[in-house]
């Protein structure tokens, strides 16, 4: 598992539906899911830091936008 996300975090995942990710509220942190529904841990990219691509962004719900959001101009 990875360090930035413990069990006790993993309630504070979030599913993005329209881009097949999870994210983590506390963080900002996006993880790609796996096939069966959880989070691939170590792929984490940070809204954060910027590491998100435009295409993902494109591919975003606006309701999947407004949970990210928040993350924008942190």
């Amino acid at each position: 598992m990875s360090d930035n996300i413990n069990l006790k975090n993993m309630s504070k995942l979030i599913e993005l539906k329209s881009v097949g990710s999870m994210i983590d509220i506390s963080s900002g942190t996006i993880y790609p899911q796996n096939q069966d529904g959880t989070p691939d841990l170590d792929m984490d990219i940070s809204l954060v830091e910027g590491e998100v691509n435009a295409e993902w962004w494109s591919a975003l719900s606006s309701e999947d936008y407004k949970i990210c959001e928040q993350f924008l101009n942190t």
